[in-house]
C-alpha cells in the first residue's frame, strides 16, 4: 500500500487521511465542510509522502524531490511539515496531527498507514444510488 497517490490515480479514487479527504486531480484537501487549498510545497510534500506512506522520507529526500536538490535548510522542511500539521489540525478535529503525519527521529516523516486509506468513489456513487433507488 505504499504508493496510495498513484493507486487512487490509476482508480479514480479519493484518499482518505484521518477524516480529510484528498482529491489526487484537483490536489484538494477536504473535510465535510469544504475544501482548503494548501501551499504549492506543501502539496508537494503531501504527495510525495502519499507515495511512501510508512515510509519514512528523510529532509534530504524531500529536498531532493521538490527543491530540486537545491539549497534548503532542514528548517525550512520542519516548518513545512508544521505547516501541514497545523492544516491537518484545523480540519480533522478528531484525529492527531502528530499521530498522522509522524516524525521518525533522525530518520524523517511518513504519514501513519492506519491513517490513510483509498475511497473508492464509483463504489460510493453505486452504492448512493442504489439506495435512492430504494427510497
Amino acid at each position: 500500500m505504499n504508493n496510495v497517490l498513484q493507486k487512487a490515480r490509476t482508480t479514480d479514487s479519493t484518499i482518505r487521511i484521518g477524516e480529510l479527504n484528498y482529491n489526487p486531480f484537483s490536489r484538494e484537501l477536504s473535510n465535510s465542510e469544504g475544501s482548503v487549498s494548501l501551499e504549492q510545497r506543501n502539496l508537494d510534500i503531501l504527495e510525495l509522502l502519499l507515495e511512501n506512506v510508512g515510509i519514512p522520507q528523510t529532509s534530504e529526500d524531500i529536498i531532493e524531490r521538490i527543491w530540486d536538490s537545491k539549497f534548503v535548510s532542514k528548517n525550512v522542511i520542519s516548518n513545512r511539515i508544521s505547516s501541514l500539521r497545523a492544516t491537518l489540525r484545523d480540519l480533522d478535529q478528531t484525529n492527531d496531527p502528530n499521530k498522522t503525519l509522524i516524525t521518525y527521529p533522525k530518520k524523517g516523516y511518513y504519514l501513519n498507514p492506519e491513517s490513510v486509506s483509498i475511497l473508492d468513489i464509483k463504489k460510493k456513487r453505486l452504492r448512493q444510488e442504489k439506495r435512492k433507488r430504494k427510497i
